[in-house]
């Protein structure tokens, strides 16, 4: 396949205006003009690589994966363990829609109570069989999961407006359900140091920092150690700004997913609503760079899931564009050195049709996105692999 050249910001700029810790307030960021309240960035292409085949970094679908008797809700989220283990995030007969928040963020149907089914299902990555189902009468929407390197379960429920560790699902059955660690308050939305609003998506560094992109309200990323004590915060919305302009670092239109790229020390969200990936610093979090390609992206990008293997790859889904728009609903492969687009996959001859994350086992051999509707979690391999 024709490699494709992408647009990249590469340009660092100073996050004066972020709240840092009194340990990194001496930090010497980058002395370059420009910052995050800067609506511009430098765009410059970068040259391919050659070092792997098409059947490296192509995908194909897993026709027979998952068992077709299972039964879903709503998708939200999918990842896989350190085991290969697949496990996903559904609402069961919960549904988001135009009637599920007040004009304040405030949920409203807290009068239905919980979701009374097991919402996280782990799946075998070779049958698509279900191994073990947990999770009833403890969430309202579900929407960020992540299993981390200890195999703790994380979670964000946005109606909530929370946070969640777990413990190992090994660990967890229908008495076993007391959270390691919870942020936010029950039902509460906020923009202070203990609340968040529609808190999105949970990643977790090897040492248990973690990030929290908060979300769809406040529009930032929050840094935490591993004992949950605030250690950063940077973001802010770009949603009012004018439209003829490209929003800059630092903005967000809705982060709502994120993946870490820990041997490049990155933590990398999905911008939603401005079709593109930001990439930070995972240490500090200043500014690396974005992939932005609105040819092949699109104008809505859903989720981003990163592997270190075959070079390091990024994988992308984006979303149906709100009015007209001719960019196909598909995933997108970005080689994470170049930063060009190296392939797009889809699901046999239909099209992915709402896509809502992304995520990609161990040996990177095997990539799962999950759909909003229909309820679909879809299984790819790269060419060539024996079993598919």
């Amino acid at each position: 396949m024709q490699v494709l050249p992408l647009l990249v910001a590469m340009l660092h700029f100073s996050p004066g205006h972020m709240w840092q810790p009194k340990s990194q307030q001496n930090l010497q960021y980058p002395d370059i003009s420009g910052g995050p309240d800067s609506n511009t960035a430098l765009l410059r292409r970068r040259p391919a690589l050659s070092a792997y085949t098409i059947e490296d970094r192509e995908l194909t679908l897993s026709p027979s994966w998952p068992d077709p008797s299972l039964k879903f809700g709503q998708f939200s989220a999918v990842t896989v363990d350190k085991h290969g283990h697949v496990v996903v995030f559904h609402r069961g007969p919960h549904v988001w829609d135009g009637n599920s928040f007040d004009t304040n963020d405030n949920y409203m149907k807290k009068e239905e109570g919980p979701i009374q089914e097991d919402t996280i299902v782990v799946l075998d990555p070779v049958t698509g069989k279900k191994i073990k189902s947990w999770g009833k009468n403890l969430f309202y929407l579900p929407h960020g999961l992540t299993i981390d390197d200890e195999d703790n379960l994380w979670v964000t429920d946005v109606a909530l407006h929370q946070i969640f560790k777990f413990p190992p699902l090994a660990m967890l059955n229908d008495t076993v359900t007391k959270p390691l660690l919870v942020r936010g308050e029950r039902f509460v939305n906020g923009k202070d140091e203990d609340h968040f609003c529609k808190p999105s998506a949970v990643a977790v560094l090897k040492n248990g920092d973690f990030f929290v992109s908060d979300g769809y309200c406040n529009t930032r990323i929050i840094k935490y150690d591993k004992r949950g004590a605030r250690l950063m915060i940077w973001g802010r919305s770009s949603f009012y700004d004018s439209i003829s302009q490209r929003p800059g670092p630092y903005q967000f239109n809705v982060p709502h997913a994120l993946t870490i790229a820990e041997d490049r020390s990155l933590l990398c969200a999905a911008d939603r609503e401005n079709g593109r990936v930001q990439c930070f610093s995972s240490d500090n979090g200043t500014f690396a760079y974005e992939i932005y390609d609105p040819e092949v992206i699109g104008s809505r990008l859903f989720s981003v899931a990163y592997t270190p293997t075959k070079g390091g790859l990024f994988y992308i889904v984006n979303g149906p564009p709100f009015g007209a728009g001719n960019v196909p609903v598909q995933g997108i492969i970005v080689d994470a050195s170049s930063l060009n687009i190296v392939s797009t996959f889809q699901p046999g001859s239909s099209a992915l049709s709402n896509p809502h994350d992304v995520a990609v086992s161990p040996d990177g051999e095997s990539v799962y996105v999950v759909e909003l509707d229909p309820y679909r979690v879809w299984k790819f391999v790269h060419k060539g692999r024996k079993y598919l």
